[in-house]
């Protein structure tokens, strides 16, 4: 019984923390902070075309070297099964984010779940909101004090030609904007 919570215990923290690493890069890496790396490159454009994602086999080296990284972290300290599921769990939750993310641009929800995650991520990519960082989650928007509800501007997320406005000053992408489907 131990192990079998011990398993559930890894599972959980592996979402919380993919969860909470989601948050934190997209705020951080993709906003606040000053920096000229490809991530807040890739980030930037997905703002201004946002029906454009990051190459997928750059994710993937990504993916697997934090992966990697992250088990070699947590074996010390987890021991070799626990780190595994943990790492596992972690792997998943990403590929999840990874799923939602896109769906939640290119395709109309199906559930109300979904239509939530919708208007709350494409109120994120409205000129000048800084909030709602979280895409498969308002959890760590709420836990931070960024969760902003969508219907204070009013956007209608749910239908097919949703617009988001970005800095025209910002010229770099705007040439080949295209609206969400």
């Amino acid at each position: 019984m131990a192990i079998q919570l011990s398993y559930l215990f890894a599972v959980i923290a592996g979402i919380l923390t993919w969860s909470l690493a989601e948050y934190v890069l997209h705020r951080f890496l993709g906003h606040e902070l000053k920096t000229n790396i490809r991530f807040k490159k890739e980030h930037l454009k997905h703002h201004f075309l946002e029906n454009y994602f990051a190459p997928t086999k750059i994710k993937a080296l990504i993916a697997v070297i934090v992966v990697f990284a992250t088990w070699m972290i947590t074996t010390p300290l987890l021991g070799f099964e626990i780190a595994c599921v943990y790492s596992l769990s972690f792997t998943v939750f990403y590929l999840y984010y990874e799923f939602v993310h896109r769906s939640l641009h290119v395709k109309q929800p199906k559930s109300r779940w979904g239509f939530f995650l919708r208007q709350h991520h494409l109120h994120h990519h409205q000129k000048g909101i800084v909030a709602n960082y979280g895409v498969t989650s308002p959890l760590w928007d709420v836990v931070f004090r960024t969760y902003q509800s969508p219907s204070v501007t009013g956007r209608a997320s749910g239908h097919k030609k949703a617009y988001s406005e970005h800095n025209k000053s910002d010229r770099q992408f705007n040439e080949e904007r295209r609206p969400v489907a």
